[in-house]
């Protein structure tokens, strides 16, 4: 018997269905549909080729936070182990333009840019 983690719709948003995406909101029957209003949608990004002092959460979680709010940051306890580098899920504003990078600090080439 193989028992499969509960599948919440919330949680695993956005949905991408025919190249677009969805996103799905709480309401209820008595509710005003114009009144919903989508302020922030959640994504997921990938960190690929950091520096090697970059590979520790605090710091992948401050240079994802350069976009949004931080939800999730897989592998949560090791190093990435392929190319694939972390992978981040971010809550990000809609309504405010994306940030595509930061500066970061580094140990002996100074501050870099890490998009």
């Amino acid at each position: 018997m193989v028992l499969l983690q509960p599948f919440s719709v919330e949680e695993d948003q956005p949905w991408k269905i025919l190249g677009k995406l969805l996103l799905l909101q709480p309401f209820s029957v008595d509710g005003d549909p114009f009144a919903v209003r989508f302020t922030t949608i959640p994504l997921s990004t990938g960190l690929q080729g950091l520096s090697l002092e970059h590979h520790t959460t605090p710091i992948v979680k401050f240079i994802a936070s350069a976009a949004g709010k931080v939800l999730e940051i897989l592998p949560k306890e090791t190093v990435p182990r392929t190319s694939e580098g972390y992978r981040v899920k971010i809550i990000v504003k809609v309504f405010e333009p994306l940030i595509q990078g930061t500066p970061v600090n580094t140990v002996h080439q100074g501050i870099i840019w890490v998009d």
